[in-house]
């Protein structure tokens, strides 16, 4: 089976299967169905998971933001009104099958400490402020660069 990026699954995909990888940027449980926005570095995905499937629906209850997860699931066309306009590929959704969980929340507080005590630099990788806000958080401050920013290359070569 092909590997697709976020971005890349779109109505062409509808009634197919795909696989994603990525990092869980929001998930959201509305009443017995959950609904997690799937990130990577091209943008996001939105997988919905449902009670038909229990087993796979309590796996889904047990995700939290920034687990980083890879889903087998069939695309399908979205409800007329059930457009979500943050969402870059807001015409479909991914009804999605768990294959496997890739690893588990990092231990933060553990992580920031660690960065605290060597002085160490933080680069915020992908979208999101995820780390660079943990850090400033823990007042670290000074080494906090983010790929995002447009003047990324630059702040590097400064601080090295």
């Amino acid at each position: 089976m092909k590997r697709y990026y976020c971005n890349e699954v779109n109505d062409k995909h509808i009634k197919n299967t795909v696989k994603v990888f990525g990092w869980v940027a929001k998930r959201r449980d509305h009443g017995g169905i959950i609904f997690i926005d799937l990130r990577d570095h091209t943008g996001i995905v939105q997988l919905v998971f449902n009670p038909d499937d229990q087993g796979l629906f309590k796996l889904a209850e047990s995700i939290r933001s920034e687990y980083v997860i890879c889903v087998e699931g069939i695309v399908s066309p979205r409800l007329e009104g059930a457009i979500n306009s943050e969402i870059a590929s807001s015409i479909e959704e991914l009804k999605s099958y768990l294959i496997n969980q890739l690893t588990h929340p990092v231990k933060w507080v553990d992580t920031m400490n660690y960065i605290k005590q060597f002085n160490g630099v933080i680069i915020e990788c992908g979208p999101g402020k995820v780390l660079s806000g943990l850090a400033k958080g823990n007042n670290i401050n000074d080494n906090v660069y983010s790929t995002s920013s447009s003047n990324f290359i630059e702040e590097i070569e400064k601080a090295i």
